[in-house]
């Protein structure tokens, strides 16, 4: 039975990627660059601005990815059991800084590459990531940033769609995406997609394309700007090794290593060396987790599903992945006390007037002077199968551009950007390219 449903779940999925990838880079794909003529229309909400997109900041981003900073000095200690751990940058320069702080301090980061994902480049940002002295580092740059795409597809398009318009009011004025509100009836916001743009291309580009990491047998931990790093992250990775080739042993799998969670921390003196093995979940298990070639493979053959879910949060349409297209849930291995926390107080689902991180890292310095943090082994407290509420999408990721965009992440730039995609053809990015 389990063949016959991933045979027909990949039957499904390639489908849609032919759908995608062949009908919709038709010259009648729906928003072709043709598709703007209906800004000049009687009925057009917005005229054509001088500007789409800053070619010169275009170019900053796609000829500035992937230098290898500090190999003379650790490339040797790079092997194939390394971890390479990813980074999610946006702009909250203190917030990198104290994560950069953090990783300073931690045993054993020379062993590892830090691989910086951008979508927003900011030289503050970029000299920040330039003072790191003890480990290799690197820097990407999301090519599809709403910061060069200023008013056009990625970004908010000059004539799109407004999110609050009805859909007929929307076909009335005759935007480019009025045929394509999502489940509760908005329209795209490109400041809400870029986040599960930046990430699904972000893994793509870091475990396929990237140079130094393309070929990598180890795992790679996803992390963001707003986390900090305990000074045994690396120590404790060691340990939870061992925990897993103790559970392989016994026939349990270990899918994921999940080095943060969101639950308080009470008592930890008398369970300091706790680690708890479960089922992961998105809401409990997005922070600072691993994924390995085994499960980078499993998602790729599940992208169709992961680029089309109506839920602009990466993570929750991994959830969703996990339920509804994997043949068994993943497990996880999850330290009682987190290795990896959360420091950010403002964000994309967060505004305040006062983002200050000050108290947060003071309240985790006084948690490692307190001598709970580098334990000689874990003890495994088993925690199985729970009931899990049924997922309900959120919404603001119904737009076939959005999905189109999404499953050509697997492809190289140039093919992207030389014909497969309507929506890049008018720009002659190829010329832009120093490679």
């Amino acid at each position: 039975m389990k063949f016959q449903r991933r045979f027909f779940l990949l039957a499904i999925f390639a489908l849609a990627i032919v759908f995608y990838l062949v009908i919709y880079s038709s010259s009648d794909f729906p928003f072709s660059n043709q598709s703007d003529s209906k800004a000049t229309s009687q009925n057009s909400i917005s005229k054509v601005p001088s500007i789409l997109f800053d070619e010169k900041l275009w170019k900053k981003f796609v000829n500035n990815n992937g230098t290898v900073w500090n190999q003379d000095k650790f490339l040797s200690k790079f092997i194939n059991s390394s971890m390479v751990i990813v980074v999610q940058v946006h702009q909250r320069i203190e917030n990198l800084r104290a994560l950069i702080d953090s990783m300073r301090k931690v045993r054993f980061i020379d062993e590892s590459l830090i691989v910086f994902s951008h979508d927003y480049y900011d030289d503050s940002i970029n000299n920040v990531i330039r003072t790191i002295d003890f480990t290799q580092v690197t820097q990407i740059f999301f090519p599809f940033s709403t910061q060069v795409w200023i008013n056009t597809f990625p970004g908010t398009s000059y004539n799109d769609c407004k999110r609050d318009m009805t859909r007929k009011k929307a076909i009335e004025v005759d935007c480019i995406n009025s045929k394509y509100p999502d489940t509760y009836g908005h329209y795209r916001e490109s400041a809400i997609t870029q986040t599960k743009h930046h990430w699904w291309w972000k893994a793509n580009y870091v475990l396929d394309q990237l140079p130094i990491t393309k070929n990598h047998p180890g795992i790679f931990v996803f992390i963001e700007e707003d986390h900090y790093i305990l000074p045994d992250f690396i120590h404790s990775w060691k340990l939870m090794q061992d925990v897993k080739r103790s559970l392989n042993k016994q026939n349990e799998r270990v899918d994921i290593f999940t080095f943060g969670n969101y639950d308080k921390i009470s008592k930890v003196a008398t369970n300091s060396n706790g680690i708890m093995y479960t089922e992961w979940f998105s809401s409990k298990h997005n922070m600072a987790f691993s994924i390995d070639r085994d499960l980078w493979t499993k998602l790729k053959l599940c992208s169709a599903v992961f680029c089309t879910y109506d839920d602009y949060n990466w993570d929750w349409t991994m959830q969703h992945i996990m339920q509804n297209c994997f043949d068994d849930p993943p497990f996880t291995l999850v330290p009682i006390i987190p290795r990896v926390m959360h420091i950010g107080t403002c964000g994309i689902h967060h505004k305040k007037s006062d983002c200050s991180i000050d108290g947060k890292i003071q309240n985790i310095k006084d948690m490692i002077n307190s001598g709970l943090y580098f334990p000689k082994t874990f003890q495994l407290t088993r925690k199985m199968k729970t009931k899990k509420p049924k997922l309900k999408n959120n919404g603001g990721w119904s737009d076939p551009r959005d999905h189109q965009l999404c499953l050509q992440y697997e492809l190289p730039l140039k093919d992207i950007i030389s014909g497969s995609n309507p929506n890049f053809n008018s720009f002659n990015l190829l010329n832009l390219l120093n490679y």
